[in-house]
């Protein structure tokens, strides 16, 4: 009998299997640091879009109510003015008035950080370099046009 001959086809490289390539270990370690720093960059971005979201409801909150503008006044140089009753507090070890105001039994908002600032403005010479044991005046009974005025300070960085 006759042998049959094998003849060896030449395959495409299109069906050939794909290689499999190993990525080196360098770039395996930077991608998880490249990962972590898109996720912060995008918080950063929402925070800044919720912050100015929270400014353009109060903007238009006052424009609604159509306030005259001697109230107006009046609301921004609320905080200026003593209040009926404040409290004293001891400053502690790196605080900021944006912590002291979004504290529970103070404010419990930080973004009234501006009415601690302005009742203190006489007794505290630096508000960035406040040491503890400092003691600084909370104003309390707090009008909601002072508290809108402080509000739109904190995000806005105008009086």
């Amino acid at each position: 009998m006759a042998k049959k001959k094998t003849v060896k086809r030449k395959v495409s490289p299109a069906l050939k299997p794909a290689k499999r390539v190993s990525i080196p270990s360098k770039v395996r370690e930077e991608e998880p640091k490249k990962n972590k720093v898109a996720l912060i960059s995008v918080a950063v971005v929402v925070l800044l879009a919720l912050a100015f979201l929270l400014y353009l409801s109060m903007e238009k909150k006052e424009t609604d109510s159509a306030a005259e503008p001697a109230k107006a006044a009046a609301a921004v140089s609320a905080p200026k003015e003593k209040a009926a009753e404040e409290m004293m507090y001891a400053v502690k070890k790196g605080e900021s008035l944006w912590k002291i105001a979004g504290r529970a039994d103070v404010y419990n908002d930080s973004f009234l950080w501006p009415i601690l600032r302005d009742a203190n403005q006489d007794s505290v010479e630096n508000f960035d370099n406040m040491y503890e044991g400092l003691s600084i005046k909370v104003p309390l009974n707090l009008s909601e046009e002072a508290k809108k005025a402080a509000r739109k300070e904190a995000i806005t960085g105008k009086k």
